[in-house]
């Protein structure tokens, strides 16, 4: 699937029990996600769902809502 930014969104929203509209660009993650445990399968579940590969030396560059949404539009091209 190509992503966009809404479908990353809802793919979001889906993982986290979340309304879309409470995911905001300038959100931190960790505002999002507060348990690691839940970060894993929320990054599991973008990777599957739009076929690439986010490592775990990248992880820590993820700092907010859009950071994560550029990193999977530039792998997902």
């Amino acid at each position: 699937m190509k992503a966009t930014a809404e479908k990353i969104r809802q793919e979001m929203a889906k993982v986290l029990h979340l309304n879309i509209d409470a995911i905001k660009d300038e959100y931190p993650l960790k505002t999002l996600v507060a348990e690691s445990f839940l970060l894993i399968e929320l990054v599991i579940e973008l990777q599957d769902t739009f076929d690439i590969i986010i490592s775990q030396d990248e992880l820590p560059k993820i700092e907010t809502v859009a950071n994560l949404i550029e990193m999977i539009i530039s792998k997902s091209k």
